[in-house]
């Protein structure tokens, strides 16, 4: 079989990746591009301002992970999503997580998780009530931004 015979696919872009101006990508052209040499814009660790919390499924089991759009000082006009957390850990050490919305068995928001850390120590009743908020950040182990809530 030819590629001309396999049908063109898109791609759904996810993450943070700014860089991509569209959402779609059909072009098979690009699979010809080689690897850059430039280095990935990182954004420093500074408060940002929730602008909203939307849920959405991720990954191919579609677990439910609450994403913070915000604006970060660095970034004059975007938005960026953060979606992981700095905290301190059930064990009292510091731990970093994804945003995931776990629930425990009668359907609340799981007491040790991250998500939760961080709804105490803003002293909020829910992850909705983060939004209009400004929030501390750190960097996370790969180098992005995560939420402090410690």
């Amino acid at each position: 079989m030819d590629n001309k015979d396999i049908p063109e696919k898109t791609y759904e872009e996810g993450g943070n990746n700014e860089n991509n101006s569209t959402s779609r990508l059909g072009n098979q052209a690009l699979l010809e591009k080689p690897v850059g040499t430039a280095e990935p814009e990182r954004l420093e660790a500074k408060p940002v301002e929730v602008l909203s919390v939307v849920l959405e499924e991720v990954g191919i089991k579609k677990s439910p992970k609450v994403i913070f759009k915000c604006r970060h000082p660095d970034k004059t006009g975007e938005v960026i999503d953060i979606s992981s957390v700095i905290y301190i850990n059930k064990d009292k050490r510091v731990g970093e997580s994804g945003t995931w919305f776990n629930t425990d068995k009668d359907g609340l928001l799981n007491k040790y998780s991250a998500l939760a850390a961080l709804i105490k120590k803003y002293k909020v009743s829910s992850a909705r009530a983060l939004a209009g908020q400004t929030l501390e950040t750190e960097m996370n182990s790969a180098g992005y931004l995560a939420l402090k809530a410690y």
